[in-house]
């Protein structure tokens, strides 16, 4: 069922947005106005040129391309009411060998009939070959987009064998962060 209350407001959306743009701006970009500078002791007075002259460093200072705005909305609606993933268990950048020697120990459990699953309420959104899970962006190979993409994720030992290291890594990595949990094998009457 779905009852529709993850719609965010325009407050949402622009809070987040500017927060998100703030972060990326160099500390040395600096507002500069010569009519505020030169007002010669009367520091009440705003003209409308000087208005505009901020208006137009806003809007500069938000400017983006659509790939940049499309990353912020998939990361902002994938962690948008949703249970988030940790910024330290999920890391968009290549799992280091330490991670791929510790997917092995998910292997195991695989093999003895368990499965990953998405964890309840986590959101998935795939934007240009990146998947955004739980607020955060994970670079990922085509296959493993394709597999978390999917509506029901189901991660058993067929699939898990088909994965690369790296891949097997990526599921350890979203498995410690809190994205993928375990579905116990079903037990038989």
């Amino acid at each position: 069922f779905s009852i529709g209350l993850r719609a965010p407001s325009s407050l949402e959306l622009l809070q987040d947005f500017a927060q998100s743009c703030a972060q990326n701006l160099p500390d040395t970009l600096r507002f500069s106005d010569a009519a505020l500078e030169n007002h010669q002791g009367r520091s009440e007075k705003l003209d409308l040129a000087s208005v505009q002259h901020a208006r137009s460093a806003l809007e500069q200072a938000i400017k983006l391309p659509d790939g940049e705005i499309g990353a912020w909305f998939a990361t902002f609606m994938s962690g948008y009411r949703a249970p988030r993933v940790s910024p330290n268990g999920a890391r968009a950048e290549r799992p280091k060998a330490s991670a791929i020697t510790r997917a092995q120990a998910l292997g195991k459990s695989l093999a003895s009939g368990a499965a990953l699953v998405l964890a309840p309420g986590m959101r998935v959104i795939e934007w240009q070959k990146t998947l955004h899970i739980g607020g955060q962006a994970i670079a990922c190979s085509e296959t493993l987009c394709q597999l978390l993409g999917a509506f029901s994720v189901h991660i058993d030992m067929r699939i898990w064998q088909q994965l690369d290291d790296s891949e097997q890594a990526m599921l350890y990595q979203l498995k410690r962060a809190g994205a993928l949990i375990w579905r116990k094998p079903e037990q038989s009457l």
